[in-house]
């Protein structure tokens, strides 16, 4: 396996299995092994790095669970996707983060319409519920692939402005800024694990127990005035966050986060 693995060093100082790991781990990340490239055999692999069959279990082990490779049972080991970053530092629509990242984005819209505002939205908002707003529902892909379901509520002022857009070729947010004048300044974001509705499942191609990660944000305009109010259903399999805080050393020290996302094949 010429080029792929470097042998493990005996007498050194690192343990053969940390070495074996470190030498799969140096092979993905240099692109020598790519997403959805599957590995070869355990016994291939011990022969490459000179080490027993029972050190690459211990190796891939590792690996799987950092999320680096997934081991089927009966066809072998497998490299998933390396985490894509992406940087909750700012306030950016899914088609810029996506272009960002090097990902194709596109939209289907799947439901627009004006409704009642239920309590939660009511109170993102600062409306009184029952007041009318507007519903607009869209699939999100990535490369073809549906990764996001977007449900936003908009005020009725806007919602309808909005509502009249081809919004499978618009993002709302450009809309918003560069169409409609609307300064939009900072989000507010809530992340829980969700169980979704069957619609939520159907479009994103998952099942009834698959991890799906929901996501509350509201934005707001420079007024400090509520524009939108989201639901966004992430694939579990899909998404990954990580959040990087910074310990507060003075009254009004900010916190500075990041996410990160991997999109699995």
């Amino acid at each position: 396996m010429p080029l792929l693995v470097q042998p493990a060093v005996k007498g050194s100082d690192h343990p053969l299995f940390y070495q074996a790991r470190e030498s799969i781990r140096r092979a993905i990340i240099a692109g020598r092994l790519k997403s959805g490239d599957q590995l070869p055999s355990e016994k291939n692999l011990a022969l490459a790095l000179g080490v027993s069959l029972i050190t690459v279990r211990r190796a891939l082990d590792d690996l799987q669970l950092e999320g680096l490779v997934v081991k089927e049972h009966g066809r072998g080991s497998f490299v998933r996707a390396l985490p894509i970053e992406q940087k909750l530092d700012h306030l950016a629509g899914f088609a810029e983060e996506m272009e960002k990242l090097h990902h194709q984005s596109s939209a289907k819209v799947l439901d627009i319409g004006q409704v009642p505002a239920s309590a939660d939205a009511a109170n993102h908002l600062a409306i009184p519920p029952g007041k009318p707003v507007q519903k607009i529902e869209r699939i999100r892909y990535a490369d073809q692939e549906a990764i996001l379901f977007n449900i936003m509520f908009l005020p009725i002022e806007i919602g309808v402005k909005i509502a009249s857009e081809d919004l499978t070729q618009h993002g709302i947010f450009p809309l918003l800024e560069g169409k409609y004048g609307i300064s939009l300044l900072e989000a507010d974001y809530q992340f829980e694990a969700s169980v979704p509705p069957q619609r939520v499942q159907k479009a994103l191609g998952v099942k009834a127990h698959d991890p799906v990660f929901l996501v509350h944000r509201t934005v707001y305009t420079e007024e400090r005035r509520p524009v939108s109010y989201t639901l966004l259903y992430y694939r579990g399999d899909k998404f990954r966050y990580a959040v990087h805080v910074q310990k507060a050393r003075a009254a009004g020290a900010t916190v500075r986060l990041k996410s990160q996302f991997s999109m699995v094949s």
